[in-house]
């Protein structure tokens, strides 16, 4: 039923050093396009802007498919080499991205699907990619 049931490529409300949680830089906007790609969509997809936290299922009821959000991050300070996406809630599954490398997958987006309902995921990743 669900061949891939939400990827994201930054979906995060937090960029946050591994050295403090004082150092979280929270992400409010993003651009949200409908792909059903493996792979972030391209600059020239039909992002559109949205704010954080999104619902794009109430937003867009008539979509179905894969969802994927783009955050920009500006320059990191200096600190820990790593650096990690906070995913703090979402509805089913993710895969994220930084500047189009993978970084990490909530589970299988194939049956059976792995369900994330309201469980936090952390990616680590080195700060290199930001």
């Amino acid at each position: 039923m669900w061949a891939r049931s939400l990827q994201v490529l930054v979906l995060c409300l937090a960029v946050i050093t591994t050295r403090a949680a004082s150092a979280a830089i929270e992400l409010t906007h993003a651009d949200f396009v409908m792909d059903d790609g493996e792979i972030p969509p391209q600059d020239d997809a039909p992002w559109s802007p949205v704010e954080l936290p999104d619902r794009w299922s109430e937003r867009i009821p008539e979509a179905h498919g894969s969802g994927w959000y783009r955050l920009r991050v500006g320059p990191l300070g200096e600190g820990d080499p790593k650096v990690a996406l906070y995913l703090p809630k979402l509805n089913m599954n993710a895969e994220a991205f930084v500047s189009g490398r993978w970084v990490g997958s909530g589970g299988s987006f194939v049956e059976p699907v792995t369900q994330n309902w309201n469980r936090p995921l952390l990616f680590r990743f080195d700060r290199s990619l930001v």
